[in-house]
């Protein structure tokens, strides 16, 4: 099976993050298309003090909402908490 990068589908996987609020930041987004299945991977920066399940349902969300823009898509998402600042370490 040969994969290959899809030209336009990146740009709107990058649309979908920018519009949700609650990401901070994201990287290291991997599109790849495999046969009819399209795979993306990425990580998404979030504010350290939220639950850990709301960050999963943040994160559940935004698979729905690529999914529906591509229906066979496999998505995964690795949630990381921003930087804390150094005073509430000390």
């Amino acid at each position: 099976m040969i994969d290959r990068a899809p030209d336009k589908i990146t740009p709107q996987i990058e649309q979908i993050l920018a519009s949700q609020n609650f990401i901070i930041d994201y990287k290291n987004l991997k599109v790849r298309e495999a046969g009819a299945t399209l795979f993306a991977n990425f990580t998404i920066k979030v504010d350290p003090n939220l639950s850990i399940g709301k960050a999963h349902a943040l994160a559940d969300e935004i698979e729905i909402k690529i999914k529906s823009a591509f229906p066979n898509s496999e998505i995964y998402i690795h949630i990381e908490p921003t930087e804390l600042p150094d005073y509430m370490f000390s």
